[in-house]
């Protein structure tokens, strides 16, 4: 995965896992030998936990990622990123259903202010 970020010279790899995934103690050990085997060397891991509604990421989970310097992708327009980073990393799918949304300029406007807030630098260069 990583190989084709550098060939496609792409910053970031998006990893996504379903909501359906149930992140035990062993399975984020598991996750954290992963992240450890890797060596992105200049691109950026951006992870998308999904989960069930009102679910948030585990604390250990977020740790973990927090170790490994792994930004956390979120709908900003739902919720904020659990981890702290550097980098805002969000999707744009917006509030409605089946990602069918036309974003109004005030919800552009106020993502503006979440990723800024967030980053007073911007994105991530």
């Amino acid at each position: 995965m990583v190989n084709i970020c550098r060939i496609l010279k792409s910053r970031f790899l998006v990893l996504e896992t379903p909501a359906s995934l149930n992140f035990s103690s062993q399975k984020i050990e598991s996750i954290g030998d992963f992240f450890r085997s890797i060596n992105p060397k200049g691109i950026r891991m951006v992870w998308e936990v999904r989960r069930p509604s009102g679910e948030h990421i585990p604390p250990d989970l977020a740790t973990t990622m927090q170790d490994y310097n792994i930004v956390h992708c979120a709908d900003l327009s739902k919720e904020d990123p659990t981890v702290d980073s550097d980098t805002v990393y969000t999707r744009v799918f917006g509030k409605g259903e089946h990602n069918l949304h036309q974003f109004t300029d005030e919800e552009i406007m106020d993502r503006d202010k979440k990723i800024t807030s967030r980053n007073p630098s911007g994105l991530s260069k």
